[in-house]
């Protein structure tokens, strides 16, 4: 498995890796704090995964969010695609 060191974005642009983002998302998405930690910390073997030369994509992210999230609380995944789908609009 690869370190995760950084994320190509929508855009093309390259900004470091921050797990503190991808909980900020989930907690504006409706989820808890316990749960957010709880995503992490499945989330980012998966992302090691997905990873190459350092970099995984903002959309890899996501998906792999979206999946965690549906076979917890298909409500929330919703929520949090929806959330990601509105400020990726306002982003660009």
């Amino acid at each position: 498995m690869e370190e995760i060191q950084n994320v190509r974005k929508f855009d093309g642009s390259v900004e470091p890796f921050s797990p503190d983002k991808v909980m900020k998302s989930i907690l504006n998405a409706g989820g808890s704090e316990s749960t957010a930690r709880e995503l992490l910390e499945q989330l980012i073997p998966k992302l090691k995964d997905r990873t190459h030369g350092g970099v995984i994509s903002t959309l890899c992210v996501k998906e792999e969010v979206g999946d965690l999230l549906k076979a917890r609380d298909p409500d929330l995944a919703k929520a949090y695609l929806e959330f990601k789908t509105s400020t990726k609009a306002f982003s660009t």
